[in-house]
């Protein structure tokens, strides 16, 4: 007995059948022997669409199978109306370089700001005016005048998709004077300063200065693209720094009328600001590298005012009045438009790529006038409110490696 039971099991071993495929039930499909599932259904035939490659049929799986994934065939594909397309690249190309870019840019700006006026030129006998007010007179403002400044930046464009990022930053400075005298007969009535300081006094002649800095860095990252032929675009958006000092000193004299008076009215705003900024650059191409180009370009900044003075002195009167304002928060819009003229070429069978270019643009940043106006009161003011306006020449030289 134990003989044969051992002879059966040398045979169930040597055998290729797994013997736990005994246990249960037979199998409703009989195993495989070359490929794991049987030979899928044939396919039905469909019609093709219009403009598409035919549709792939599906089969059903065959039930039981041991992997369902060799039972059907991939899912067919939709018909598009639109082909899928992107926007053709129009960086400059640079050939084993590093398609690196340097520019500066030579900028001769003129800065205006609202009201900024100074006093009212009155005519007439001037304690008559002083008693009841200017019948008769005109505004004295400033006239402001371009000043020098410049522009330096460096960018990069990626592998990724023709991406680039960019890093500028932007210096300006302008200092406007200004002086006036009365007419004769008249009076110079003052609109700068505290009216307790000027005492209700007529001056005779001013002198004023009003100075203005402006630091920017801008970062962005961007992409220049085809739009048609001549055509291209370059959609950014970035991140803007911007420091704005003003510091507005007037001084009014009176040498003739009696009382002998002088009234200095010193302002100063002091302010940061940091926050988004969008744009898109376009360009038109023409031929020999000649170009028409338009850029436009919007931010918004938080902005804070670390300093808000005011400073009136009348020593003619012992008067003084001095308060000085600390952080002050808020948020600050700037609008920025220039068109002007490119050219370009590559250099060195493309190893380099120079461009000059020239063009005028306007710039406003809303709401920058923070100076204090006072009325008949000593502790009534109000703010003047008004934009900073910044407009002039932009000369740019960039080269690219």
């Amino acid at each position: 007995m134990k003989g044969c039971v051992c002879v059966v099991c040398i045979l169930l071993l040597g055998s290729s059948v797994d013997g736990r495929e005994h246990w249960g039930p037979p199998p409703l499909c009989p195993p495989p022997k070359a490929d794991c599932c049987p030979k899928p259904c044939p396919p039905k035939p469909c019609k093709p669409a219009p403009k598409c490659e035919p549709c792939t049929p599906k089969c059903e799986p065959q039930p039981n199978c041991c992997k369902k994934s060799q039972c059907e065939t991939p899912c067919p594909q939709r018909c598009q109306d639109l082909s899928p397309a992107f926007n053709q690249c129009a960086a400059i190309n640079i050939d084993c370089g590093w398609n690196v870019w340097m520019d500066t840019s030579f900028i001769y700006f003129e800065a205006m700001e609202d009201n900024l006026e100074l006093a009212i030129r009155a005519n007439g006998d001037p304690s008559t005016i002083l008693t009841h007010g200017p019948s008769d007179g005109s505004v004295v403002g400033i006239d402001y005048s371009y000043e020098p400044g410049f522009k330096v930046g460096i960018g990069l464009t990626t592998r990724y998709d023709c991406w680039d990022v960019f890093a500028e930053y932007t210096w300006f400075r302008s200092t406007v004077t200004q002086s006036a005298t009365a007419p004769s007969p008249g009076v110079l009535l003052p609109m700068a300063g505290n009216p307790f300081v000027s005492a209700s006094h007529g001056f005779n002649a001013l002198d004023s200065r009003w100075h203005t800095s402006l630091d920017v860095i801008d970062g962005r990252m961007g992409r220049w693209h085809y739009v048609g032929k001549k055509l291209t675009f370059h959609p950014y958006f970035g991140v803007r720094a911007a420091w704005i000092d003003q510091d507005w000193d007037t001084t009014y004299t009176n040498t003739i009328l009696d009382p002998h008076s002088v009234l200095v009215a010193n302002q100063a705003t002091h302010s940061w600001g940091v926050g988004p900024e969008v744009g898109i650059d376009t360009q038109w191409q023409f031929c020999y590298g000649l170009r028409l180009y338009g850029n436009a370009e919007v931010d918004v900044l938080f902005t804070r005012y670390t300093t808000l003075k005011t400073l009136d002195t009348n020593a003619s009167v012992e008067r003084a009045f001095d308060v000085t304002q600390h952080g002050a928060n808020t948020l600050r819009a700037h609008l920025d438009l220039e068109m002007g003229l490119g050219w370009g070429t590559y250099l060195r069978c493309h190893k380099w790529y120079l461009d000059l270019s020239a063009g005028y643009g306007f710039q406003i940043f809303f709401d920058q006038n923070m100076f204090r106006e006072y009325q008949v009161t000593t502790g009534f003011s109000s703010f003047y409110g008004g934009n900073l306006y910044i407009h002039g020449l932009t000369v740019t030289a960039k080269l690219e490696f």
